[in-house]
Order: structure tokens, then C-alpha cells, then sequence
């Protein structure tokens, strides 16, 4: 990933000399820490925008991590099995987990070192998508730019092989082989019925095998009013991603039956560009647009008297940052 970035870093290096400030970045969205960058708390993002588009989430400190008082949060939500442990500070699918019972909470719960996570009630609409935002801070409509559909891990039944050769005969689910003999050890040897499919990750995200699809086609006015709706009601939130579950495309753009599940800032790619067999060079023209835009909103915002965070404090959270990950990723 690092190999692949290097462009990337050129792109912020451009944008950077030009604003003659290595995080003029961080001032794009001002209530969220380093603008979305890295080391941003979920749960903050989620006290500056409207509850009726969030699901139900309570942050938990790393003190309160036991079965008991997990369950006991639950109830005050008033949800129940299944429902989502994360982080409030991770990236791309650092330990988030759809909690379907007892066991599983309780190996969520014996990963070490334990991290402040959030608790968040499972939302099962059916489609999940991301979708890439930005508005300039003194305007009211902003602008859809990308749209990124998830096909979840899966694989369908023919009858004949069991789940354990469908999943080694896949290719995307045997990258995920290590995860999916703990996952599924007791229905290995279960043949699937032909034409039956089985979810095999119900998290949407591309490192836990999803498949990420071009949804760009679904960009329309409504979709832009929609989002603009979601952004008019949040505050200090300009530029980012919205990664969501909706009951489908319709009811998305009439701006009803769908649920944030999560908000990413500046350091958001346009998740479309993972479609299988999009072109390295077109993904990278992408995402210099959307560093362009960064840069825009920032030049707005400076001009408005909204200043990036000095150079000493944006170093000083990517060191923190980093320690952070460092100490999180050591799990006994």
C-alpha cells in the first residue's frame, strides 16, 4: 500500500508547498481532529451531525470493556444481538466485528490491549454504500463526486462442494482464509444448496474482502440533495465520505431509509476506484481532483479566519498517532 501511495504523497507535496503549510489540510473540516487525517475520534465526529441519519452508538472507555457492562449499554440503547464493536479511533476495518452472540462478544472482548469502542446498533438494510461529499463552508449546496458500491465477502452453493472448498476455490475469500477457518470452523464441512448464498464478512470493507464496485452512474441532483440536506445539519463537516447502508438507491435519494455508519475526512479516497480493473492512472487523477478540493475548501476557510493547526501540533498528532497504533495493533 505504501508502494502504491508514493504518487499520493507527491499530490499533497504539490499542494502543500503551494498553501506553504504541511497540514493546511486539517482546517477543511475544523471540528474534527487534523480534519480527518488520521487519529480522528468517531465518536466526536458523530456529536456534529444530526442523530435522525446516525444508528444508535454510545462510546465505551476501554475501563468498561467486560460481557456484562457491554450488555448492559446495549440494553440502555435498547438493541440487542446482532450489533457493532469498533474502535473510536481505527482505520480500515481495525478490529470492527458484528457481534451475533455470547462467544463472539467474548472474543471480541479477549483481544489485548483494549481501546475506547464504540457500540453501535447493526443496521440491516441491504445495500451499503460510500459516498464522497464536499460543500464550500459558505455555500449551501455542495457536490456528489464519487459513489462506491459494496458487494459483500460471498460465495453461492452448487450443491456438490462444501463451504470450506467453495471458500478456498474463491480467490478474494482464500486471501481471507486465515479468518475464515476461526470464522465459520464448525460449517466447513457443510455442503451449500445450489444456488444458495452465504455472507461470508458482513463488514464492508475492502481489506475484509468486499468487493468495491463503480457506482458513479447514481449521481444525480437528488443524490446531491440529500447529502446537502446531511450536511446543512452537521457542523464544521465540508469534505469526506459517507459510509452508509441504505433500504436502496430510491429511498437514498429521497433522503429517507438510510443510516451513517461511518464519516471519513480528508484522508477519504473515492472508494470507486477499486472496481476491478479501473485504471491505476485514472484512481490516481481521482484522487489529485479531491486533494484539489481539500485545497479549495482550505484557501475558503483560511479566508474566512479559520487557520490549519500549527505545523508543531500536526506533527505532534502524527507522532501520537502512530504510538497509538503502534500499542493497539500489539494484541495477545
Amino acid at each position: 500500500m505504501q508502494l502504491v501511495n508514493i504518487p499520493v504523497g507527491f499530490i499533497w507535496l504539490y499542494y502543500a508547498i503551494r498553501a506553504r503549510h504541511p497540514f493546511f489540510f486539517s482546517n477543511t473540516n475544523p471540528v474534527i481532529e487534523n480534519g480527518g487525517f488520521l487519529g480522528e475520534s468517531k465518536e466526536n465526529i458523530f456529536r456534529h451531525m444530526p442523530d435522525e441519519f446516525l444508528p444508535k452508538t454510545i462510546l465505551l472507555p476501554a475501563s468498561a470493556l467486560t460481557p456484562e457492562k457491554v450488555l448492559e449499554h446495549a440494553a440502555g440503547l435498547g438493541i440487542t444481538y446482532p450489533f457493532i464493536l469498533k474502535p473510536n479511533i481505527g482505520e480500515r476495518g481495525f478490529r470492527v466485528e458484528r457481534i451475533d452472540d455470547q462467544t463472539a462478544l467474548e472474543n471480541y472482548l479477549n483481544q489485548k490491549p483494549y481501546v475506547d469502542v464504540l457500540l453501535q446498533e447493526y443496521v440491516d438494510y441491504p445495500v451499503e454504500l460510500s459516498v464522497m461529499y464536499h460543500r464550500s463552508p459558505h455555500a449551501h449546496a455542495g457536490q456528489v463526486t464519487s459513489v462506491c458500491i459494496k458487494e459483500m465477502l460471498s460465495v453461492t452453493g452448487d450443491g456438490r462442494r462444501t463451504l470450506r472448498e467453495l471458500i478456498l476455490d474463491y480467490p478474494r475469500a482464500k486471501l481471507q482464509w486465515e479468518v475464515m477457518e476461526k470464522r465459520w470452523q464448525d460449517s466447513l464441512t457443510f455442503v451449500l444448496p445450489d444456488g444458495e448464498k452465504k455472507t461470508l464478512m458482513p463488514i464492508g470493507n475492502h481489506c475484509r474482502g468486499a468487493m468495491f464496485l463503480n457506482g458513479n452512474d447514481l449521481i444525480d441532483e437528488q443524490l446531491c440533495a440529500t447529502f446537502d440536506r446531511v450536511s446543512q445539519a452537521s457542523q464544521g463537516i465540508f469534505y469526506g465520505r459517507f459510509d452508509l447502508r441504505c433500504e436502496n438507491i430510491e429511498s437514498l435519494k429521497a433522503g429517507r431509509n438510510f443510516k451513517i455508519l461511518e464519516y471519513n475526512g480528508v484522508s477519504a479516497e473515492p472508494a470507486h476506484i477499486y472496481h476491478p480493473g479501473y485504471s491505476l492512472w485514472q484512481a490516481y487523477r481521482d484522487i489529485a481532483y479531491h486533494w484539489k478540493i481539500i485545497y479549495k475548501i482550505s484557501r475558503q476557510q483560511k479566508q474566512q479566519g479559520v487557520h490549519p493547526m500549527p505545523v508543531r501540533e500536526g506533527w505532534h498528532q502524527v507522532r501520537k498517532y502512530f504510538a497509538y497504533k503502534k500499542w493497539a495493533n500489539q494484541i495477545s
